[in-house]
């Protein structure tokens, strides 16, 4: 990562949803997150749209 980098932000739109989860810097080297999602869509109901 560039020593001037001063964040990351990641954004997962899925059934009419949007999450957003800024990270800060520095970051550590091969860093991971993990992304939980309620299987439900922008309006409340279970979405049918596939999840892995």
């Amino acid at each position: 990562m560039p020593a001037s980098l001063e964040r990351i932000d990641l954004v997962v739109e899925i059934a009419g949803r949007r999450f957003e989860e800024r990270f800060a810097c520095p970051c550590e080297p091969n860093s991971e997150t993990t992304f939980s999602w309620d299987g439900k869509d922008a309006s409340g109901a279970p979405s049918k749209a596939r999840s892995r």
